[in-house]
C-alpha cells in the first residue's frame, strides 16, 4: 500500500503547517472555531492515515489535567451562568465549566497536533527544516549546526521514551503496585526515576558513538534528505491558512 501523499510534503511545509494551526489554536476562543479545528485535523488524520487509537489513549493518559483544567476555570472562571456549587469563598458556574471544557478541547488539539506532525514525519527531517530556516541567522553566529543536532536527537528520543515509559507501568502492573488513579500519582516516582536515568544512560552512549565516529561540533555536515517545495506544498499550506482564517472570522 502506498503512502499517503502528505508523506511527500517537504518537512518545512509540515512544521509550517504544525504551526498556522497552533497559532490559530491560540487566537481563537469559540466553539464553532474549536469546531472547524477540529474537523480539519480529523480529515488531516484520515487522509494520513493517522492510527486514531494513539490519540485516544493520549488523551486518556492526560485526563487528570483535562479534569483539573475544567474544574480550576469553574471555580476562577467567568461568574455567569448558573451557580452549582461552593466552594469556600469560590463559586462554581456554568459559565466557569464551559469556558473549561473549551480550554481542555484546544489542549486535546494540541496534542492531536503533535500526533500527527510526528506520524507523517521523522525527527531528523523537522531538524534538517529548522536548519534551513534558521540558516540565514548563520552570519549572526547562531549555532544552527548544533540546534539541529539537538532537535534530531530529541525527536528521535521521543518514541524510545515512550516505549520505555510503557515497558515500565506493564512491569508496574505485573507486580501489582499501580492500584487506581491514586496508586497510580504515588507510584510516579518510581517511574519518572528509572525513565530519566534510562534516557541520560541513552545520551551518553550516543555521545560516546558519535565522538567514535569523529563528529565534530560546527563542522560542515551533508544530509540524504533532499528538500524539494512543489506544488503539494503550496495546497497544503493554503490548506491550513484557508481553515485557520476561516476558524478566526467566525469566533
Amino acid at each position: 500500500m502506498s503512502q499517503p501523499l502528505v508523506f511527500a510534503l517537504d518537512a518545512r511545509t509540515k512544521l509550517g503547517v504544525a504551526a498556522v494551526l497552533i497559532m490559530g489554536l491560540l487566537l481563537v476562543d469559540d466553539a464553532i472555531a474549536l469546531a472547524i479545528f477540529a474537523a480539519l485535523l480529523i480529515v488531516t488524520g484520515a487522509f494520513a492515515r493517522v492510527p486514531f487509537r494513539l490519540v485516544v489513549l493520549a488523551w486518556l493518559a492526560l485526563w487528570p489535567v483535562l479534569l483539573l483544567t475544567v474544574l480550576i476555570h469553574g471555580l476562577i472562571g467567568p461568574s455567569s451562568g448558573q451557580i452549582l456549587a461552593h466552594l469556600g469563598g469560590l463559586t462554581i458556574t456554568t459559565g466557569g465549566l464551559s469556558r473549561g471544557v473549551l480550554f481542555a478541547f484546544r489542549f486535546m488539539l494540541f496534542v492531536f497536533i503533535s500526533r500527527l506532525a510526528l506520524h507523517i514525519g521523522r525527527g531528523e527531517e523537522y531538524g534538517r527544516a529548522v536548519a534551513k530556516l534558521l540558516a540565514p541567522l548563520r552570519r549572526f553566529r547562531l549555532p544552527v549546526g548544533e540546534i539541529e543536532l539537538v532537535l534530531s536527537v530529541a525527536f528521535r528520543l521521543i518514541p524510545i521514551l515512550e516505549h520505555e515509559a510503557g515497558r515500565l507501568i506493564l512491569a508496574n502492573r505485573a507486580r501489582g503496585i499501580v492500584t487506581g488513579w491514586v496508586g497510580k500519582i504515588r507510584q510516579l516516582p518510581a517511574l519518572l526515576v528509572p525513565l530519566f536515568v534510562g534516557a541520560f544512560r541513552r545520551a551518553d552512549a550516543l555521545a560516546i558513538a558519535m565522538e567514535a565516529r569523529g563528529f565534530a561540533v560546527g563542522a560542515p555536515r551533508s544530509s540524504y534528505i533532499r528538500a524539494h517545495f512543489g506544488l503539494l506544498d503550496l495546497l497544503a499550506l493554503a490548506f491550513a491558512v484557508g481553515g485557520t482564517a476561516l476558524a478566526i472570522v467566525l469566533s
